[in-house]
């Protein structure tokens, strides 16, 4: 294996470790999210030498295909069609026509108060010109956005992506050669966007139906369903960039397409189907919170290499102020003409939180532009990917007083402790039961509410040996069996006279229908022992 390759499966396999840290990190302290941990780990990673020379140089290609395009698939994927149809007009309007308003004024802006070129200034806001679903939602935290604004938000980060790099490219270009040929950046755009679609579209489709031939065949295997799944956004990325068609647009049309499949046959596979939503679900979090991970190493690395050109010339923070302040009072100023309410306007415009894609951009043009005019623009976008995740999160939860419902944890508890209750109760009442099985079916009915602590499992798993006999296995199933469906009725009149929430109620019951199945169904193959 060359060494490169090593590297690049060794950061991962860092990012994903940083990510389970983070995690632990934002459980513990709740009101912070996990990305911000992810995002200062991975700055402290990158003053340690040894994993500072371990972890290669950014490739903004290769993050591109490897993390985005699959978050942006899973993203779509998990996005309703009814909000995407409806939003057309708004997707339009906020990924091209407020892009193009921004990429003229905030540039304007620039020239007449710093003294840069208008090729330098356009390159520094088309590439701010993408937003980041992932780092509003860090940024929000518990604070609950208006469900319009939100789904406004989120349209536009899937499909704005697209807009930047096409913007961009045009931008290189111009500050290269000195020219700027509209009707050829129209033209870019229009193929990109429509080659895009055609590409997602077709592949997602031809992707769906084969899955649903093997689904409906008899030699249909959940391995392969969840494969094809998962190479979905890695084929439609690389395919539709290889015909220089926007990669971007025709993943987030992809996972549209492929998102109405579940729908329509969840219950053909019910086993496939859970397995797939839980890999994707698992995936998307490593790689949300890995995003974050590089997020950190990459500012980290710019202000270490530039420290000395930062701290003799400033011109890099006024620029980025400028950028982000004058890109907000656009954005402000277009949805207060769309929405006419001010506040809504001012989140709107404040909600427009750019991310790792916005510096993934911002790295990839080291080669078209070199010395200080690249200097100047890495560490301006700096300044505008932490202004935009530090002011929502600060901001919004003054202005916003809605909150995110959170779940009551003692009232889950208490329930919980009270339906273990149930369930050994029933145990109790099954005279035919031994001793010993009665013992074996309440210590592990007493695990659903964290009753058996650390030593009990040391205990059980080292000192005591479980049934052997297969009359008394078949009995401990039938008694396991028995309690969970008392606790089920239980959780229900929970829901039913109110003491719990419909959702809460849900989740649980969840738990323990997972937990049958993994008492019933062979193909989990658990020893009961």
């Amino acid at each position: 294996m060359e060494a490169s390759t090593f590297n690049t499966l060794g950061t991962l396999f860092i990012a994903f470790l940083i990510v389970g840290i983070g995690n632990i990190l934002s459980s513990i302290f709740s009101k912070v999210s996990s990305s911000y941990f992810n995002l200062v780990l991975g700055a402290l990673v990158t003053l340690i030498p040894a994993f500072n020379n371990f972890i290669p140089k950014f490739d903004s290609e290769l993050f591109l295909l490897m993390i985005i395009s699959p978050l942006l698939f899973f993203e779509s994927n998990n996005t309703d069609n009814r909000i995407v149809s409806g939003s057309i007009p708004s997707i339009i309007g906020t990924t091209v026509f407020m892009a193009v308003i921004i990429c003229l004024v905030t540039p304007m802006t620039l020239i007449f108060s710093m003294s840069i070129s208008f090729p330098l200034a356009f390159i520094l806001t088309a590439i701010n010109t993408p937003t980041d679903a992932t780092a509003l939602d860090s940024a929000l935290g518990n604070t609950k956005l208006n469900s319009k604004i939100h789904n406004t938000l989120k349209t536009e980060s899937l499909f704005n992506d697209a807009t930047g790099i096409v913007l961009l490219s045009a931008g290189t270009i111009w500050y290269k050669t000195g020219h700027y040929s509209l009707t050829n950046s129209l033209e870019s755009f229009l193929i990109s966007s429509i080659g895009a679609i055609i590409v997602g579209s077709i592949i997602a489709l031809m992707f769906t139906l084969i899955r649903q031939w093997l689904i409906k065949s008899s030699f249909n295997v959940i391995s392969t369903q969840i494969t094809l799944f998962l190479s979905t956004p890695f084929i439609v990325f690389w395919t539709a960039e290889h015909f220089h068609f926007s990669g971007i647009i025709a993943v987030v049309v992809a996972g549209l397409v492929s998102n109405s499949e579940v729908g329509k046959s969840r219950f053909v596979v019910p086993h496939g189907v859970h397995a797939n939503i839980q890999v994707s679900s698992y995936i998307a979090e490593l790689f949300n919170g890995s995003v974050f991970f590089f997020l950190g190493i990459n500012i980290c690395r710019i202000l270490i290499e530039s420290h000395v050109y930062l701290l003799n010339h400033l011109d890099w923070l006024w620029a980025g102020i400028i950028v982000y302040v004058v890109s907000a009072l656009v954005r402000f100023v277009y949805y207060l003409f769309i929405n006419k309410k001010p506040k809504d306007s001012f989140i709107f415009a404040i909600g427009g939180v750019h991310g790792a894609v916005t510096l993934a951009l911002a790295l990839s043009i080291a080669d078209s532009v070199r010395g200080t005019h690249f200097s100047n623009i890495i560490l301006a976008t700096t300044v505008v990917i932490l202004l935009s995740m530090i002011i929502p999160s600060v901001v919004l939860p003054i202005i916003i007083p809605d909150r995110v419902d959170t779940i009551d944890d003692k009232l889950i508890q208490k329930c919980k402790t009270e339906m273990v209750q149930i369930g050994i109760e029933r145990i109790n009442e099954m005279d035919e039961l031994s001793k010993k099985v009665k013992n074996e079916v309440i210590y592990k009915l007493q695990d659903q509410d964290k009753t058996n602590t650390f030593t009990d499992f040391i205990t059980k798993s080292m000192f005591r040996r479980g049934l052997t006999e297969d009359e008394d296995l078949y009995q401990e199933r039938r008694a396991i069996m028995y309690a969970l469906d008392s606790e089920r009725a239980y959780i229900y009149k929970q829901v039913s006279d109110g003491t719990l929430d419909s959702k809460t109620g849900y989740e649980i019951t969840s738990d323990i229908l997972l937990s049958e199945t993994l008492i019933i169904d062979s193909r989990n193959n658990l020893d009961l022992r």
